[in-house]
């Protein structure tokens, strides 16, 4: 089942024109990573699937209605979101207020919201942060509770910009792990834009934005097999598949092994 659907979406900015002609279908609790050089558009797609931009040309549809202003609170209490600078517009005095405010205003009762918030506390393993200033925390810290607070109200679709940018590896490989558990069992579909092209591991589909257009789109592991697209689009290869084919050409692995330790595993057999 498609969840998003993309038709001839078209957006200017002045007399530059950013998309042209997207057209784009996303399944229903896929995991998608969309990448592109700088200026390939792929901020302001995020920003159309939103809503803060509306489409000029073509339309989008969610769950079969149209991305519209009549559609568009219903469709917004469905989509989570986190970027880069979330982390740095939390204002609450604590955490908890901060999960809070994301329920507060799709009018939640008070036990739903505190039910709400100790799950997402537990699954993000920040409990201990709850009564916590969000000043008193360190940037990768802030954007996990971003990230968190984005999911708190059990979001349809989750739409992430750059939002690991500048946090630490641990954090990022936690996130991850909890973002493909909530996409594995609870059907989440989300959408993850990043230049880190590292970060396409943990997905299931690539999309590869070039001039506005779509360049790539396929399964994930079809999509790093375009080596040569992917360096006219301006990126190379993650490291581990880079290795991994590698090794294949020397008959060292008989399919691509994206994940360290199950390469390192799988060499000293």
């Amino acid at each position: 089942m498609d969840i998003i659907t993309l038709k001839d979406v078209t957006f200017h900015y002045n007399t530059t024109t950013i998309l042209k002609k997207i057209n784009l279908t996303i399944q229903k609790g896929t995991f998608l990573t969309v990448l592109g050089p700088s200026g390939s558009g792929k901020t302001t797609l995020l920003q159309l699937l939103l809503g803060t931009l509306q489409t000029q040309e073509g339309k989008i549809l969610v769950e079969n209605d149209l991305l519209d202003v009549q559609h568009m609170k219903e469709i917004r209490s469905m989509i989570g979101f986190a970027c880069d600078l979330s982390g740095q517009y939390l204002t609450s005095n604590t955490i908890t207020s901060e999960l809070a405010f994301v329920l507060e205003n799709l009018c939640y009762p008070k036990n739903e919201m505190k039910e709400r918030i100790e799950e997402i506390a537990q699954l993000f393993d920040i409990d201990e942060l709850l009564d916590a200033s969000p000043q008193a925390l360190n940037y990768s810290e802030k954007q996990v509770v971003a990230i968190a607070s984005a999911l708190v109200h059990h979001p349809k679709i989750l739409l992430l910009d750059e939002a690991f940018y500048g946090m630490n590896s641990y954090d990022v490989e936690k996130v991850f792990r909890i973002l493909k558990r909530l996409n594995r069992e609870q059907d989440v579909t989300i959408i993850c834009v990043t230049s880190h092209v590292e970060y396409s591991l943990y997905g299931k589909e690539i999309v590869v934005l070039k001039n506005g257009k779509v360049f790539l789109k396929g399964k994930k592991q079809d999509v790093l097999q375009e080596e040569r697209k992917l360096k006219q689009a301006s990126l190379e290869l993650p490291f581990m598949v880079d290795l991994s084919h590698k090794l294949s050409y020397y008959g060292l692995v008989d399919k691509p092994i994206y994940n360290m330790s199950r390469m390192v595993k799988h060499l000293w057999k």
